[in-house]
């Protein structure tokens, strides 16, 4: 595990500076209340798929509750995201629907969209109330879903049905039409943090250095804490009288992300020292250590 040299010597390096990430969780899905309940009181890994198995839902939509801690989210969230240059989620409709209203679309980019009400209905009903005043660029990555396998709420929507729900604002291009990634077999842990871990090179790589990234709390967990060459580290001002004594510190790595719940993180790159930068470099061969710095939100807010 080498995330104890990346976070001594976390940099950007050339040609790869520093980006901005707002991470943030989709709202409460059709397969989530009776699980995240039982998670609440302390089941097993076992039990708690087990009760999604039992309440699963084909690419699971947002459930009420869901739509409003989306909207809390935008009057919460919305006014820290005013300079953002691209919006990213993964392809599973609960995803989508949450960066739709926490960062509304302009009424002319989404008015195209004709999809169901469980979707665009909904993303366009909060499309006009934006309090952000932007209209970043969106884009749909394949990689960043849930947990893939086993369960329909992992299983994406066709391409063509996501372009009809969600309108001509997104950019589903990097997708295939049906989702040939989903399988009878549930992906091991392991499996999905290295899917997180090269998404976020993926980001390191785009031009853009602000970006909004809406995904899962099992991909999210996953990637943070199991990955090899994923470092989190808490850079937040705000403490508490147990960080100073390296308790509270892990907070930004451990705790599973709630519902809609956005936390801002800097991410860096850190390379062996014998690499060669020059040219063409290929991340995803270097794969070069990720570290994700926290940051505090109240700093942002001034």
């Amino acid at each position: 595990m080498r995330p104890a040299r990346a976070l001594v010597a976390a940099a950007a390096m050339p040609p790869f500076t520093t980006k901005r990430l707002y991470l943030i969780r989709h709202g409460q899905a059709m397969h989530n209340p009776r699980a995240e309940k039982a998670r609440a009181e302390g089941c097993s890994h076992d039990e708690f798929l087990e009760i999604m198995r039992q309440d699963d839902h084909l690419d699971a939509p947002l459930t009420k509750l869901g739509i409003e801690q989306a909207k809390e989210g935008e009057a919460r969230y919305g006014h820290l995201m005013q300079d953002v240059d691209l919006v990213v989620s993964s392809p599973l409709s609960r995803a989508v629907q949450t960066a739709d209203m926490i960062l509304p679309p302009t009424e002319a980019n989404q008015c195209g969209a004709t999809g169901s009400q469980s979707t665009s209905d909904h993303a366009r009903s909060f499309a006009t109330s934006s309090s952000s005043g932007v209209d970043p660029k969106r884009l749909v990555m394949e990689s960043l879903r849930e947990v893939n396998g086993w369960l329909l709420n992992a299983k994406r929507k066709s391409r063509s049905d996501l372009e009809s729900d969600f309108g001509p604002s997104w950019d589903f291009s990097g997708l295939e039409n049906e989702d040939s990634l989903w399988t009878k077999e549930l992906e091991s842990q392991l499996e999905c943090a290295e899917r997180g871990y090269l998404s976020l090179l993926s980001l390191a790589e785009r031009p853009e250095q602000k970006m909004v990234v809406v995904s899962h709390g099992g991909l999210l967990r996953f990637t943070m804490n199991m990955h090899p060459s994923v470092g989190v580290r808490d850079g937040r001002n705000t403490r508490t009288a147990s960080d100073a004594e390296g308790i509270a510190n892990v907070r930004c790595s451990k705790s599973r992300f709630g519902n809609c719940e956005l936390r801002a993180y800097e991410l860096d790159l850190v390379f062996d020292k014998d690499y060669n930068l020059e040219g063409d470099v290929d991340l995803q061969k270097l794969r070069p250590d990720v570290v994700l710095t926290e940051v505090d939100l109240e700093e942002l807010r001034n």
